[in-house]
């Protein structure tokens, strides 16, 4: 942060600010007193109105301290929705697929070897690829047209949609095992598309300021509670379950193609176009020259000789990049993994076995499922992504090993949900009341929510602006791999009941 008589010192210094009335971007600028150069540009006021316009800029984490340079508004939010929307678009196929548990149950019935496993099978088909393009994005992906990336995604994962809803109408019954590979290869090849969309996206609200990182976690979260709330209505409402899955893929397809329009306007807005555009030089001034640059789009002619004399920065290697920045946000990336490790041991695959403790068959026990399993976690995981944009604790400037610690300790969540009342198993349920897994469920969601937004809005802002994208691509990879390792490891957790 710059102190006043640093502030002053900038704005008098002549080789930093010569700008003519006629070429400043006023009608870009944020409408608000701080930031209005609206008075004379002539004598004292014009000094004072920079220095406050430079106050609340070094305020800002993606403003560059030493800059002048006018940002334009999201104007209705519209960037903040958009990237609402593409949350939940990017991972509502994982969510339709591990939210039909009885589409997939009677689909299967005559292979119970299958009803029993397939939502292990489910998460390593998902997770394994999503882990090897998250990879792919960071070191080979990022280097293509990042819109064209997102478009092809959507409409691959928009036609396997397509090829799901139809399965839906066919009788499987005779090759129930060929479907269950096709079903299986739909899930690799839709994770694989939903991977790219993913890095891409977390890469640039990576360059935003965190609150976009949030909106986009909070779209994910939304997509798990309106694909749980969306199974239990098609339940309720239509008693063939075939019919009703039918619905309920068709719903995502809807969505899918929203998100492609989605696409298509985020990358007109002109806020976006500010944070995504590279037009950043070196300057000559005096000053740290790793957090100054200035933008060619906002000083005159005149300045822009003196400004732009060194405008080659100092090369370094690919690889070099990537551990430097990795280095930074390493305790982010630690605690990201750890939190979905977490969350892919338990969920689907230990907690949709947890059925309701009451002999009776009454509808509640029909339901237990799909409420205290899906609708529960994703209503928790939703609240806790709400929350991090209100509330951070920890917070970012805390000791670096809080977060990775808090991360370590959920943990504690796998033999909680072992020991309740998951079916089939081979000893006593310790938690014999309805109420516990509901609970457990809230609170273990709610923490997978919270603290991993926040880890993932604490990394791109560790690093500079140029570095920004990379490292919202490599905290997505670091997502990518506890879910991975967490559908590995399903596995073994599911083995001990």
């Amino acid at each position: 942060m710059l102190e006043g008589n640093e502030l002053i010192n900038l704005v008098e210094n002549p080789s930093v600010f010569h700008i003519e009335s006629s070429s400043f971007p006023r009608n870009l600028i944020k409408k608000s007193s701080a930031s209005s150069f609206c008075e004379s540009e002539n004598g004292d006021s014009f000094n004072h109105e920079k220095v406050i316009f430079l106050e609340r800029n070094g305020k800002d984490e993606k403003a560059h301290e030493h800059a002048l340079f006018a940002v334009p508004e999201d104007r209705f939010h519209y960037c903040y929705i958009i990237f609402y929307i593409l949350g939940i678009g990017s991972i509502l196929p994982w969510n339709f697929f591990i939210t039909a548990n009885a589409y997939f149950k009677a689909k299967l019935e005559s292979r119970p070897d299958f009803q029993v496993s397939f939502q292990n099978y489910f998460s390593v088909a998902a997770m394994v690829p999503n882990v090897c393009m998250m990879l792919l994005n960071i070191f080979v992906l990022r280097r293509f047209n990042r819109v064209i990336r997102m478009k092809v995604s959507i409409v691959m994962m928009f036609l396997l949609f397509v090829l799901t809803t139809a399965l839906v109408l066919l009788d499987t019954t005779e090759w129930t095992a060929a479907f269950f590979a096709t079903t299986i290869t739909s899930v690799i090849v839709i994770n694989i598309f939903s991977a790219v969309l993913q890095g891409g996206l977390f890469g640039v609200a990576g360059m935003f300021p965190p609150k976009y990182t949030q909106a986009f976690m909070g779209g994910q979260g939304l997509s798990g509670l309106f694909a749980a709330v969306a199974s239990i209505l098609s339940q309720l409402g239509e008693k063939d379950v075939y019919k009703s899955a039918f619905g309920y893929f068709t719903t995502a397809s809807v969505v899918l193609l929203i998100c492609f329009v989605a696409v298509i306007i985020l990358f007109r807005l002109e806020f976006v176009k500010h944070y995504t555009t590279d037009r950043k030089y070196m300057c000559t001034c005096q000053c740290d020259d790793s957090k100054h640059d200035h933008l060619a789009d906002f000083v005159n002619e005149d300045a822009s000789k003196k400004m732009m004399l060194n405008t080659k920065k100092k090369k370094t290697s690919r690889i070099n990049s990537y551990v430097i920045v990795f280095k930074k946000i390493f305790p982010m990336a630690l605690s990201v993994t750890m939190i979905f490790l977490v969350t892919l041991a338990c969920f689907p695959s230990i907690t949709s076995r947890i059925v309701s403790v009451s002999e009776r068959k009454t509808k509640w026990t029909e339901l237990f499922v799909a409420v205290t399993c899906f609708l529960f976690f994703n209503l928790g995981d939703y609240f806790g992504r709400s929350l991090a944009g209100f509330i951070q604790i920890p917070k970012k400037h805390w000791p670096k090993w809080i977060l990775p610690l808090i991360s370590v300790s959920r943990l504690l969540f796998i033999p909680i949900f072992i020991f309740c009342n998951a079916q089939p198993r081979s000893f006593s349920v310790l938690f014999k009341h309805d109420a516990f897994p509901s609970i457990f469920m809230l609170l273990f969601s709610m923490t997978n929510g919270y603290f991993g937004s926040l880890a993932m809005m604490y990394g791109p802002s560790a690093v500079d602006s140029q570095n920004a994208e990379l490292a919202g691509t490599i905290m997505a990879c670091c997502l990518s791999i506890g879910l991975g390792l967490g559908a590995l490891s399903s596995f073994l957790v599911t083995s001990f009941i």
